[in-house]
């Protein structure tokens, strides 16, 4: 007995292609720089192997609804009304408290926005450039990627689960690196938390604005210490 299956039409196709080219690590932004505090987690030996780094993720997995992931969805769902999102650029904004992580994102903003119109000009994205040299706005990496995603049609839940994959593809070689850890190593730690991901995008499409900022204190605290690190290979 054959089963009906959606089939994606071919616009579907593309749009989740548009996705997958900005998350994409060699998307010329520069977001192979920054480990947001990663790097300070290996260098203080909390992660020195498989088991730890499969911690991590699992941690931070938890509190990316309300950063990250819950920063994009709602962006998404606001991008009609500009009021709302410059409102959630400067919440997002205050409740990233390391400097480094902060400023990394608005520079990734910066870059994606100048990119996205150069290539994939969108009335959403320059209104946010605009902002932020007004300086209503900071420029937040994931509010951009958001509005990207809402102004090109893109469905929610894939447009955070692509953005989330990316996140956690870039936790995983940043430790293979810092580690160091076998590159097969990391990418079976990484397999093994998809289903968490896919979880996390549920969590963070069912957040409010009040939700966002809920965070564990270790990932702020080690960011912040990233600043002082004697040596280092990351930004942030």
């Amino acid at each position: 007995m054959r089963m009906n299956t959606p089939i994606a039409t071919p616009m579907d196709e593309l749009r989740r292609l548009y996705m997958l080219q900005i998350c994409d690590s060699l998307f010329p932004i520069g977001a192979f720089t920054l480990s947001n505090g990663l790097e300070t987690f290996v260098q203080c030996g909390l992660i020195d192997a498989v088991e730890p780094l499969g911690q991590y993720l699992t941690d931070y997995l938890a509190v990316a609804p309300y950063q990250e992931l819950g920063a994009m969805a709602l962006a998404m769902q606001s991008a009609d009304d500009e009021a709302a999102w410059v409102l959630l650029d400067q919440l997002y904004t205050a409740l990233r408290a390391p400097m480094e992580v902060r400023q990394g994102s608005a520079k990734l903003c910066m870059r994606l926005l100048k990119a996205a119109a150069q290539i994939a000009p969108l009335p959403v994205l320059e209104a946010y450039r605009t902002y932020i040299r007004q300086g209503d706005c900071t420029g937040q990496h994931p509010i951009a990627v958001g509005l990207f995603a809402a102004g090109h049609g893109v469905n929610a839940q894939e447009a955070l689960t692509i953005y989330g994959y990316s996140l956690l593809s870039a936790m995983t070689t940043h430790a293979a690196k810092c580690v160091p850890l076998r590159q097969l190593e990391a990418q079976h730690v990484l397999r093994e938390h998809l289903p968490a991901l896919l979880q996390a995008v549920q969590s963070a499409l069912a957040i409010t604005r009040e939700d966002l900022g809920a965070s564990g204190a270790a990932f702020d605290i080690l960011a912040m210490q990233h600043e002082t690190l004697y040596s280092r290979l990351y930004m942030s």
